[in-house]
């Protein structure tokens, strides 16, 4: 079985490759570096993301888009650790969703849909619930067209296509 936190910290991605599988735009990408929120990697002029940071950008556009601010996603981004979200997407198990909630303070990653009530039952400001288990599936698949391209053109041979289903624009959230 993968690691799961070494797929989170050693795939690397380019920016281009990020806003094709985020929906953000180059700009927004540069932006976010120079405001300190996701700051990848560089590797001359080019930036290179972690599978954590990918993931990261699709949280913050998705909260962004819930009308989130970047002062409220900033203090709360910088609770969520690489080992957090991979001991949590290990401990659930393939095929099972781990849910990311936050009410601008806090963080929780939970792993049934039962506890995911439990905390917005016991929460008494409101919460902003996604699933980030589909997030990490689409980086999976990902890396591993990215693999069989890799081997397919040190066999001489062409390259494996790469599926549409590599956009994580889409992944699931919860109001």
């Amino acid at each position: 079985m993968v690691d799961r936190l070494d797929s989170l910290e050693s795939a690397t991605y380019r920016s281009r490759e990020v806003a094709e599988l985020t929906g953000v735009t180059l700009r927004q990408l540069q932006w976010w570096d120079e405001q300190g929120l996701v700051s990848p990697m560089q590797s001359g002029h080019c930036r290179l993301y972690t599978g954590f940071e990918v993931q990261q950008v699709v949280l913050i556009k998705s909260l962004r888009n819930k009308g989130m601010s970047l002062r409220k996603i900033r203090p709360w981004l910088e609770q969520l650790s690489p080992r957090q979200v991979a001991d949590a997407l290990s401990l659930n198990g393939r095929g099972k969703d781990v849910y990311l909630l936050t009410d601008g303070e806090r963080v929780y990653l939970e792993g049934t849909p039962e506890r995911v009530i439990r905390r917005i039952g016991d929460s008494e400001l409101p919460l902003t619930t996604m699933c980030i288990s589909d997030l990490h599936c689409s980086l999976d698949q990902d890396r591993a067209s990215r693999k069989s391209v890799r081997s397919a053109a040190h066999k001489g041979g062409k390259p494996a296509a790469r599926s549409d289903s590599r956009s994580m624009a889409g992944a699931r959230s919860l109001k």
